[in-house]
């Protein structure tokens, strides 16, 4: 992982993921912060009350001061905020960054035309609750915070944003800048559903943005059937009843014993942040990175085999120093590129995801490579094969896997068509599928009573000892056993896996 990935995965581990929003901002260093984006879901007709989205919190001075000017609090749909995401080289005034704003938001003084509870004045009196809030609906905030606003989507989902900005009202009702510096403490809560009310189920989605809403249940599903595939190869290796495993079904398991951690501890992290609205954010970053390691070795295993490893009598020169110092270099761009997005996740103006950066460019860019390699050496093999059959094997094991290296570049291309609020799950759930079917089909052509056996050489290990003269009378026996073992298989027509 290298020393910058050691770096990095330092500083993630003091940090937590969260919808619960905690820091501290001065208005003189910096006039505008957007503090979260989150997904609220559509609101429910039949129970509106607890099923819109909640946003509530505490925003008092840092420390106690005499000030007599005010900054405000904003929650802008995504429909509005465009104008506070530009990237111009220039400031906006006040009333150019919140013209949307004037002419949806209510204020009591101000705007009251408007019809959105979309702002509130800060800082709030300590240890009392928003003026706003108790002016209108005190017996409406949630208990043991001073303001809380209530978002409604009727038609669809959308992202809405909090944002703190050093703008003021004057008389006039212009927006104009805050002149006095102050420093404002903030802790804020954003949930969809009414975080007084119990969902009643296992698992929670109350605590999630919209768009990562289920991922447990995706987790969790995904940590079983890992579990059966982990099993299944155990099971292959104990009806091996090899001396030595043999290499292949050591590299294997290893792969999926990496994707059942990885899957394991995302999925755990999902479960504590679905009840506890905080979670690690070191559990999910270890488990992304044991997950893509376990790709990395999965690719390497592909791409041996496709130069005749465990298939031919070149099988002991398919693992050669430029091989082994190509993957080496592909796998640490992989995951250097996977740590320098993970870094940047908390870019949260953006909409980009993945795919349509740089980065993803890059890692398709690096799967497209290793499709090339891949083709290029199954090629290779079948050219050199002088066993029919086996070259057949070849041709159609090799048209299956070339279609998991590069359906990941037709993912990324159909994911710019899907909307951000669906993408995660979409993308998650078919990357989990698709390797989760090639690990399968892996295991299934190493089962040891399978027809593939008689592909792979490594299983003919004794016929080299009888052939030295070194073989015990056990030796023999074992390979007797072997014999019949083979033959039973070829002559049942009914079984042929």
């Amino acid at each position: 992982m290298g020393v910058l990935g050691i770096v990095l995965f330092c500083l993630l581990y003091v940090c937590c993921e969260t919808i619960r929003i905690t820091g501290t901002w001065n208005t003189v260093e910096k006039r505008l912060v957007i503090a979260t984006k989150f997904g609220f879901q559509q609101t429910d007709p039949l129970d509106k009350e607890n099923s819109r989205g909640f946003i509530y919190g505490n925003i008092t001075y840092s420390v106690s001061a005499n000030i007599s000017d005010r900054a405000a609090f904003l929650v802008i749909p995504n429909s509005h905020i465009h104008l506070l995401t530009s990237d111009s080289e220039y400031e906006p005034a006040c009333s150019v960054l919140l013209q949307n704003i004037s002419q949806i938001a209510y204020e009591d003084d101000c705007f009251k035309q408007g019809k959105a509870d979309l702002l509130r004045w800060v800082p709030c009196p300590t240890g009392e609750i928003c003026k706003e809030d108790e002016d209108v609906k005190p017996h409406k905030i949630i208990p043991g915070y001073q303001f809380t606003l209530r978002v409604e989507e009727p038609l669809t989902p959308q992202y809405w944003y909090v944002v703190l900005v050093s703008c003021n009202l004057n008389k006039k009702c212009e927006w104009i800048t805050t002149t006095e510096p102050f420093v404002l403490d903030y802790d804020i809560w954003l949930t969809n559903g009414n975080p007084q009310i119990s969902t009643g189920f296992f698992f929670s989605n109350k605590q999630f943005s919209f768009d990562e809403q289920n991922l447990t249940e995706i987790y969790v599903f995904a940590v079983l059937v890992y579990i059966i595939l982990a099993y299944s190869q155990y099971q292959a290796i104990q009806l091996g009843q090899h001396r030595q495993i043999p290499a292949r079904q050591r590299l294997l398991a290893w792969i999926i014993g990496l994707k059942l951690c990885g899957l394991f501890l995302q999925g755990f992290d999902a479960y504590i942040f679905s009840i506890f609205g905080r979670g690690f954010l070191m559990f999910s970053f270890l488990g992304e990175l044991l997950r893509v390691f376990a790709i990395c070795l999965l690719c390497l295993m592909l791409i041996l085999m496709a130069r005749g490893w465990s298939l031919n009598e070149t099988s002991s020169k398919a693992y050669t120093r430029t091989v082994h110092y190509v993957w080496c270099v592909i796998s640490l761009l992989d995951i250097f590129l996977f740590i320098y997005n993970f870094h940047k996740l908390d870019d949260v103006p953006r909409n980009m995801d993945i795919f349509q950066s740089w980065v993803g460019h890059a890692l398709l860019s690096l799967r497209l490579i290793q499709a090339v390699w891949f083709l290029i050496e199954v090629k290779r093999s079948i050219r050199r094969e002088l066993n029919e059959e086996r070259a057949i094997f070849l041709v159609h094991w090799g048209a299956a896997y070339s279609v998991w290296f590069v359906y990941l570049i037709g993912l990324g291309f159909i994911a710019a068509f899907i909307s951000n609020l669906w993408r995660l799950r979409i993308i998650l759930s078919i990357t989990i599928f698709a390797n989760f079917v090639a690990i399968a089909c892996l295991v299934h052509i190493f089962w040891p009573k399978g027809s593939y056996r008689k592909f792979f050489i490594s299983d003919n290990n004794l016929h080299r000892q009888i052939g030295r003269g070194g073989s015990t009378s056990t030796e023999l026996e074992e390979f007797e056993k072997m014999l019949i073992c083979d033959d039973s298989a070829d002559s049942d027509p009914d079984n042929p896996d």
